[in-house]
Parts: C-alpha cells; structure tokens; sequence
C-alpha cells in the first residue's frame, strides 16, 4: 500500500525561507529512506510523492 504526501514549492517570504528550508530537508531526509514511487507537481505550487 501507497502513502501519499505533499508540500508546497513557492518562497511565501524571505522571512519564512529559513523555516521553508528546514522543512524542506527534513521532509527530503524522509523520503531519501522511503521508496518513491511517483512525484507529481501541479503547477510548481506543491509536489506530491508516493512512497512505500
């Protein structure tokens, strides 16, 4: 059976980068253990993945 996650691709604010990027490799180190299946984008807003 699939998981299914996403998250949002755009900068809000540079205020926010910092916390966007943080994010961004903790959710990037949780994928790098998983076996992606698919990786959709909808109009480079957010991403979606697929994992096992």
């Amino acid at each position: 059976m699939f998981n299914f996650i996403c998250f949002h691709t755009h900068l809000p604010s540079s205020v926010e980068i910092s916390t966007y990027l943080n994010q961004f490799y903790t959710l990037y180190t949780f994928l790098k253990s998983k076996e992606i299946d698919t990786v959709k984008c909808h109009n480079l807003i957010y991403c979606c993945f697929n994992y096992k």
